[in-house]
């Protein structure tokens, strides 16, 4: 639905998502953050830069994360800092996108650098 830019219902199915998978027993955190983290871009595909920096300060917020799984850290960095950049807020940039850099050259996600890079030009 995000793609064919029917942001409400992918808003929609999003959520369920996550409440489902919140219900599930077991250590889900890895797929609930995944989700919040596309919740978040759904969010900021529509304009809705509040909520996008919302669902993506929820994933930064694990502060183990860094640590635990570096590339979903640096993919919701960037998200947060291209939805502030979107959002008319430079207050943190370019830092954030230059954190992100180090990480991915740190893990060696060249992929995700070449994102940032556009981001950060």
């Amino acid at each position: 639905f995000n793609e064919l830019k029917q942001f409400k219902e992918a808003i929609h199915y999003q959520n369920k998502a996550i409440a489902l998978k919140k219900t599930l027993k077991g250590d889900h955190k890895r797929s609930i953050d995944n989700s919040i983290n596309n919740l978040g871009h759904t969010y900021k595909d529509s304009g809705q830069y509040d909520l996008a920096i919302k669902a993506f300060s929820e994933v930064l917020k694990n502060k183990n994360l860094i640590n635990e799984r570096p590339y979903i850290y640096v993919l919701a960095l960037d998200n947060y800092a291209h939805t502030l950049y979107l959002s008319n807020d430079y207050s943190q940039l370019p830092k954030l996108y230059h954190k992100a850099l180090k990480i991915c050259d740190s893990i060696n996600a060249s992929y995700k650098s070449i994102i940032i890079h556009q981001h950060l030009a």
